[in-house]
């Protein structure tokens, strides 16, 4: 199973996790958009990004070097959010490291499709921001076909049987899951408050991570091995689940 995961605003590039880093996926569709925020005014930045001006000098500074930009190091040592956080690969045995990057795919505003060990400089460019790309109405228009097409001809390469999909909402507009050849499974992970199973962002991001760690690690086969996670309390409910969305509540 191949495993989707959205990034994370906050970065750091000292966690050395990989011997060795891949090249990025769109290197050249990359290059095209860090020119096209490089060339924006701090002020368009700061409005489009909705961020303080001293911060946007900061990004557009990133695009502005982006071709020669340094530090370099592996997107999943670098993303630091709380689904990372519960990911946690600083542990992982060799194996697990190598099922990592070849299962994990990180979907990204600026790279597309970062994977575990695919080399990364910083950045921020969230996927759901408005405007035009070059020729394209936003990054969704621009990213869509190209993810699309790469994931499935990863799936037939890596002869994966299925997708889960960790990633937000946001992240997996990216993705015309429709087009894709193997069955793809969104998790959901919600709070029992009474009889009603909610939502609550900040736990269902750690649960993503933990779903994917378990992943990693367990390797199930079939869906109803996935449907084994229990991983912090949460259990598989057939009652707030279908087909294609499985969701795990406690």
């Amino acid at each position: 199973m191949l495993i989707l995961l959205s990034p994370a605003k906050l970065q750091q590039f000292d966690r050395p996790l990989f011997d060795s880093l891949r090249n990025q996926t769109f290197a050249e569709t990359s290059g095209a958009i860090a020119r096209t925020f490089a060339d924006k005014s701090v002020a368009e930045i700061a409005s489009l990004m909705k961020i303080s001006e001293e911060k946007a000098e900061e990004v557009r500074s990133q695009f502005q070097s982006f071709e020669n930009s340094v530090p370099v190091a592996a997107g999943l040592s670098v993303y630091n959010g709380p689904a990372f956080t519960a990911l946690n690969p600083f542990d992982f045995s060799a194996e697990e490291k190598k099922r990592c990057a070849r299962q994990l795919l990180i979907l990204s505003g600026l790279y597309g499709i970062v994977h575990a060990d695919s080399a990364i400089v910083p950045y921020r460019l969230e996927i759901g921001l408005s405007g035009t790309v070059g020729d394209q109405k936003n990054l969704y228009a621009l990213w869509k076909p190209l993810v699309t097409s790469y994931i499935d001809t990863y799936c037939r390469e890596q002869n994966a049987n299925a997708i889960v999909n960790c990633a937000s909402g946001e992240y997996a507009k990216a993705v015309d899951f429709k087009s894709l050849s193997v069955p793809v499974i969104t998790v959901d992970f919600r709070e029992m408050k009474g009889e009603k199973a909610v939502s609550v962002s900040s736990f269902a991001k750690q649960a993503r991570g933990s779903m994917a760690r378990w992943i990693i690690v367990n390797n199930p086969r079939t869906f109803d091995d996935l449907r084994r996670f229990s991983e912090n309390g949460y259990r598989f409910s057939p009652d707030h689940s279908t087909d294609s969305l499985f969701c795990f509540v406690r």
